[in-house]
């Protein structure tokens, strides 16, 4: 059977569901739900669910889809651009930033030194160990 067609029947389906929610929004939240519940089943081997399912994915997609449809008052678009400027004459100006890696909370920090034409001087680079970001920025 090609599992193609009837995918994409159900996500671009305009049929609207209860409540005038659509059904692709219906049909996608089922299709993670099993995901989940099935990928549960594989590495937790539990036998029945112990819910009701239909439930449980009704009161998501309603969430959802009342939340994601908030009506918002239209604003006037400002355009802002924003660039590096050099320093006057004479001076250097000197631009740091500090990161961190989640996963294993290391924290560096570097930085360029630049001049008035926006030539690179000098820099830095310099591993922090480990911290929080507010350490690596600060």
């Amino acid at each position: 059977m090609d599992f193609q067609p009837w995918l994409r029947v159900n996500l671009m389906s305009k049929i609207v569901w209860a409540d005038g929610i659509p059904w692709n929004l219906v049909f996608v939240f089922t299709c993670w739900y099993i995901w989940k519940w099935r990928n549960h089943y594989v590495f937790h081997g539990d036998e029945e669910l112990a819910f009701d399912s239909i439930q449980i994915i009704t009161a998501a997609v309603k969430e959802w889809f009342k939340t994601s449809n908030v009506s918002f008052t239209k604003c006037a678009k400002v355009e802002a651009w924003f660039a590096w400027e050099p320093p006057p004459a004479g001076v250097f100006k000197l631009n740091v930033d500090g990161s961190r890696k989640v996963a294993s909370g290391h924290i560096g920090g570097g930085g360029v030194l630049r001049d008035v034409s926006g030539d690179w001087c000098s820099g830095f680079a310099v591993n922090l160990g480990k911290g929080q970001i507010l350490e690596a920025e600060l």
